[in-house]
């Protein structure tokens, strides 16, 4: 397996690289008929570091610069190492297992917790019937890894914290306090509340905002993140950005919603992965149908979006995770492809999973492939170069 460090240019010209999962991808500038955007980004970083046969659907970068990637077509959680997130120029080739889940077949979303001495997740798992599909055996897990890193092995502390009996498809979740953690159902249409103490588990929210779009769709609510007292959520049949306002106990630990959820930005088709900054000014949302990426600009206070296409013919993003540097520098969007797997098991298994993800077989499209390849001093001088 070849590590790709794919860098998009954040305000330049886009590169062509050996990609996702060995594939050779074009990934573009903006090729809209709409100006050039800035996208307030240092830069674009696609992480694809699994081998070609996995699928992942999101990531957490864990404090030593390793990235914890959950696999959706499999009950494996992995550790790996990319050249943007490490100071070594060299980091391992070989993605290490962290840890199968029993009663899984799928790695749905990975979080890391809030509030604790030490570095713990919570991991997102259930058993999917990939061919139906059917989603049963929907649980949360703590998992607390070792002192370890993509060359050693890592032997982790993993303990159930939920089991979600009720679930249809969970894909998002989020912590939002030491004590909440939200997980969205996006077949149901709600998000529930867990105490990851307790492991009690509630309903926190569920509207029509949060449902698919027909009763032939899906997937509905797909990411969530609480920043401050809104709770912002993408729905992958809507296309739409929205937020819902919330309201803390006193205790900051716990959060209900109130009033109605706000459309704060529409037209996103099959939107999926979502990224805010700190500041809630704005959001990227991408989808992995259509490869694009989008930048919305949002108003904070009115809750309103101006959206513009950021970067097109990005191979299959799923999830975002935006990194801020410790100096005072703009942030780096990390984008976690699943790569070609997605268009070739989606034709594989038929007709049924085409028609959840909007996918119409009919159309054919060229792509042409330009690979420039430019030497990397910081690799030459490492003793790396090939």
């Amino acid at each position: 397996m070849t590590i790709s460090s794919d860098k998009i240019p954040a305000n330049g010209t886009g590169i062509s690289t050996t990609g996702v999962n060995g594939h050779l991808n074009n990934v573009g500038t903006n090729s809209s008929s709409e100006p050039a955007v800035k996208s307030g980004l240092q830069e674009i970083i696609l992480i694809d570091e699994l081998p070609r046969e996995t699928w992942p659907m999101a990531a957490s970068i864990r404090p030593n610069g390793d990235i914890l990637l959950p696999r959706l077509n499999g009950p494996e959680l992995y550790n790996t190492q990319h050249p943007k997130t490490h100071s070594n120029p060299c980091p391992s080739l070989e993605p290490k297992i962290v840890h199968s889940f029993p009663d899984a077949t799928s790695v749905f979303n990975i979080c890391q917790l809030q509030g604790t001495t030490r570095e713990e997740y919570a991991v997102l798992t259930a058993i999917v019937d990939l061919e139906t599909p059917e989603v049963y055996n929907t649980a949360v897990w703590r998992v607390v890894p070792s002192a370890g890193d993509a060359t050693g092995d890592i032997k982790p502390e993993v303990t159930k914290i939920a089991d979600i009996p009720e679930a249809q498809l969970c894909i998002g979740m989020t912590s939002a306090s030491d004590r909440t953690l939200l997980v969205a159902d996006s077949g149901a249409g709600c998000i529930y509340r867990i105490n990851v103490e307790t492991g009690t588990l509630s309903i926190f929210h569920g509207d029509e905002s949060m449902r698919p779009a027909t009763r032939k769709d899906a997937l509905g609510i797909s990411r969530i993140r609480v920043l401050g007292n809104y709770l912002f959520y993408t729905n992958t049949s809507r296309g739409t950005l929205c937020r819902l306002p919330v309201r803390w106990t006193e205790d900051g630990q716990d959060l209900g919603s109130t009033n109605a959820s706000e459309i704060v930005a529409s037209g996103l088709a099959n939107a999926d992965g979502m990224a805010i900054t700190r500041d809630g000014a704005t959001a990227y949302i991408g989808s992995y149908i259509s490869g694009t990426v989008w930048k919305v600009e949002i108003d904070f206070e009115t809750g309103s979006g101006v959206v513009h296409i950021l970067r097109e013919r990005i191979p299959d993003p799923t999830g975002m995770e935006l990194v801020y540097a410790k100096q005072n520098q703009e942030h780096t969007l990390f984008v976690v492809c699943c790569g070609c797997l997605g268009q070739e098991w989606r034709d594989k298994v038929g007709s049924k999973w085409l028609d959840m993800l909007h996918v119409d077989r009919s159309i054919k499209v060229t792509v042409e492939i330009f690979i420039t390849y430019e030497p990397n001093p910081d690799y030459i001088r490492a003793g790396c170069e090939n």
